[in-house]
């Protein structure tokens, strides 16, 4: 353990270049190919917390530039599972309309009549990379892919807050959501209207102390574990966090209803 602690220290940190931009190497060098699909360097942002808008602001704002400027290149780099990636990738800097627009892309080019992924872009919209033309190759990934990403998007959880409706993209006003688990061991459902979460349940597997961040702030919140009314604080405007206990089941009631503490 000490010999590992030692190399994690010597590991580099993320950091930005002068045009403001996540570096993807720690030597300055020139990319042969500006617009390929691997997305390594943003590992901290996803499927990692080591970036994020909230805690690390500068380096969410580095990712975001960097993110933009691989797009700019255009996507002939890319095959089915880049999509699902682009997405989740806007999820964590909170672009639910960016996160949308990559699953309108992916829906286009590679899923096919009976909904399932395929690796490349059998169209021939340019939206792939022509390892195949106009064959159908299945590709699960993308496909599992897509459904990670689109949780990610009404349901985020890394660094221990649950963040409710995170990247909710303008053309999904109204809907709801269930069985999604967060980190910390609670199962969530969510009904939202008017871009807006209204009710929230969460069921507590574990009994951790939870914590619930709202990207809209909400203008009311009513607390309820099973019927009887739960002590909660309110950390900022958007923050939540309260006491469970394993196997309860906890309402967060968002509407114009008193506060109870």
């Amino acid at each position: 353990a000490g010999r590992w602690r030692k190399r994690l220290g010597n590991l580099p940190t993320p950091a930005g270049n002068k045009q403001g931009e996540l570096v993807e190497w720690s030597e300055n060098v020139q990319t042969d190919e500006p617009g390929h699909r691997h997305m390594s360097m943003f590992y901290g942002l996803f499927p990692g917390d080591r970036i994020t808008p909230d805690e690390s602001p500068a380096l969410a704002a580095a990712a975001r530039k960097a993110l933009q400027e691989r797009l700019q290149h255009g996507y002939s780099h890319m095959n089915g599972w880049s999509y699902p990636w682009l997405t989740v990738l806007f999820a964590r800097l909170s672009d639910g309309d960016a996160a949308l627009a990559q699953l309108d892309r992916f829906t286009r080019c590679c899923v096919n009549d009976n909904l399932l992924s395929l690796i490349t872009d059998y169209r021939g919209q340019g939206l792939t990379i022509g390892w195949f033309g106009k064959k159908k190759i299945f590709q699960i990934e993308a496909g599992l892919g897509t459904t990670a990403a689109i949780a990610e998007m009404l349901l985020q959880s890394h660094g221990g807050t649950i963040r409710v409706l995170p990247a909710l993209p303008e053309r999904w006003p109204a809907g709801s959501v269930s069985g999604l688990v967060a980190q910390g061991g609670f199962v969530t459902d969510i009904e939202w209207r008017g871009g807006r979460a209204e009710h929230v349940g969460i069921h507590s597997r574990l009994g951790n102390r939870c914590r619930v961040k709202f990207h809209v702030p909400p203008a009311k919140v009513w607390l309820k574990g099973q019927g009887d009314s739960v002590t909660f604080k309110r950390l900022q405007g958007t923050v939540v966090e309260f006491p469970t206990m394993a196997g309860k089941s906890y309402e967060l009631c968002l509407s114009l209803i008193t506060i109870l503490t």
